[in-house]
Order: structure tokens, then sequence, then C-alpha cells
């Protein structure tokens, strides 16, 4: 079971969401891509073009749909935490006594108290 989780997670998590993002990133921000430039020094350096400048805002909301994206799993881990736990309250509840006796009840049960 924990192999099949740990397989459910890397086939719809770490594989599809580089691919995802980048995919956002290349819609929203098209102009920043960097751009590999060949020297002659054998030195090769990566250039960012200048009309991405322009296309910040896409760029932040790429990192604000992913930091969304993070917060889904906490939330749905809570509410999972929550249902199960009113299951277990509710499925359990008839085995429970509602509420101890007082002494004075326990001792008039038993004959000790009139």
């Amino acid at each position: 079971a924990i192999a099949f989780s740990t397989l459910l997670m890397h086939v719809f998590g770490d594989v599809p969401s580089p691919i995802i993002v980048g995919t956002l990133k290349d819609i929203w921000a098209p102009h920043c891509t960097p751009e590999h430039i060949a020297d002659d020094d054998k030195n090769d350096d990566i250039e960012i073009p200048d009309e991405c400048d322009h296309e910040q805002t896409a760029l932040r909301t790429v990192i604000a749909f992913i930091f969304c994206w993070l917060l889904l799993s906490p939330l749905c881990y809570v509410v999972g935490y929550l249902m199960a736990s009113y299951k277990l309250l509710t499925w359990t509840a008839p085995f429970q006594k509602t509420s101890a006796p007082t002494m004075r009840e326990d001792f008039a049960n038993k004959g000790l108290y009139q």
C-alpha cells in the first residue's frame, strides 16, 4: 500500500508538475525564456530578453498559482482529519456512556444511600 501510494504521488505530482508550471509560464510570460549566447572565448552565457521586464506580473502570477496549489494539500488533510474525527465520534457514540454516575447515584444503586 505504501509503495502504491508513493507511485501515485509521483505519477500525479512530481512528473506532471514541471510540465504544467512550464506551460503556464510559456502561456502567461512567453518572452521570459532565457537565451543561450555563445561567446568566442568558450564561455557560454545566458541572457534574459528585455521583453521579460514587461511580464514580471505574469511571472508572479505563475508563482502565486504554485503557492495556492501547494496550500491545497494541507487544507485537504485538515478536512480529511475533521471528517474522520466526526465519523469516529458518531460511530462510537452508541457504545459509550453518556455520563458517569455521580457518587450519590452510585451509592443509591448499591443501597448505601437513601
